[in-house]
């Protein structure tokens, strides 16, 4: 085990000075199609947003809301990215026809990601995704055990019509407690 740790290592080692070998610069100008300054960052470190979305829940509506407080900016080759934390909270209002009504609701805490792109003034979106736990319930009786702790994932793209406005279009779940909608996202 100890010799195949060592080659292991030798090898890491070795690919690290292959790859961290130095390149010349490139001496022709770049084609279009290597033009990156397309994507964007619409988040500022220390800045906070706002979404709130309503949709369709099954048999009834739900709706969603989230704040959001963005940590940084980093880049992954040219693509920059910016991170942050989210608390979010979902509420799904269901009924059959009339006969049960119950409510679904769900609160989690998040990390988020956000890609920008910027295709021209009407053009500009931003994608987001999300992750972490949270807490979910029912006022219902149709699962055994209607609260608990569980996954939570969200995503969603926003299209800036305005400097510090979105339309966003989003969804995911906490727990058994799932959402989808349409909304607005407001850079604070």
């Amino acid at each position: 085990m100890k010799k195949v740790l060592i080659v292991l290592f030798a090898l890491i080692c070795a690919s690290g000075l292959v790859f961290a070998a130095d390149k010349a610069p490139a001496k022709q100008k770049a084609s279009s199609n290597d033009d990156l300054s397309w994507m964007t960052s619409y988040n500022d470190p220390g800045k906070v947003n706002a979404y709130g979305s309503v949709g369709l829940y099954g048999y009834g509506l739900d709706a969603s809301v989230a704040g959001e407080y963005i940590l940084n900016k980093f880049n992954i080759g040219p693509v920059p990215l910016e991170w942050g934390l989210e608390g979010r909270g979902v509420m799904g209002f269901g009924s059959y026809s009339g006969y049960s009504s119950w409510v679904d609701w769900g609160i989690a805490p998040m990390a988020t990601l956000h890609w920008g792109v910027n295709f021209g003034k009407p053009w500009r979106f931003d994608a987001y995704i999300g992750a972490g736990a949270g807490f979910y319930g029912t006022t219902g009786t149709y699962w055994s055990n209607g609260n608990g702790l569980g996954f939570a994932s969200w995503d969603g793209v926003a299209w800036y019509f305005a400097d510090k406005m979105a339309l966003i279009a989003e969804g995911g779940y906490i727990g058994h407690t799932s959402s989808g909608g349409i909304g607005l996202k407001m850079n604070l």
